[in-house]
């Protein structure tokens, strides 16, 4: 089975779940959303929550936004040679475990309101 690159070995649950969006991109992309805040914060004084917040919800929000992307392009994947070792195409993860954790990710992303 050829790797797409950036992906953890082992066949654990949490394992799949962070190859399935790629997890090492978020985290690439992270500071991009933390010096926006940091900008933001000449309005508004930041503290370790709201840090903690903007992380949470950039990491469930770009999880819900690439689960999603790997659930509508599985038969796409299934099909193209670099991508049909991905966790929806060989069946690692079923439909319903992406739909769940996708679902999750939603309402963490959006959980706290008003703040």
């Amino acid at each position: 089975m050829s790797s797409e690159g950036q992906t953890f070995a082992g066949e654990s649950l949490f394992v799949r779940y962070v190859n399935f969006v790629k997890l090492p991109h978020t985290v690439f992309a992270l500071p991009f959303a933390l010096l926006g805040m940091l900008v933001a914060s000449q309005e508004t004084a930041l503290t370790w929550q709201v840090v903690g917040l903007v992380v949470l919800a950039f990491t469930c929000a770009r999880f819900v936004a690439l689960g999603f992307n790997r659930i509508a392009d599985r038969e796409y994947d299934a099909r193209n040679p670099r991508t049909r070792s991905r966790e929806l195409p060989t069946r690692r993860l079923t439909l319903t475990q992406a739909w769940s954790a996708v679902a999750v990710a939603a309402a963490l992303s959006c959980g706290r309101r008003g703040h």
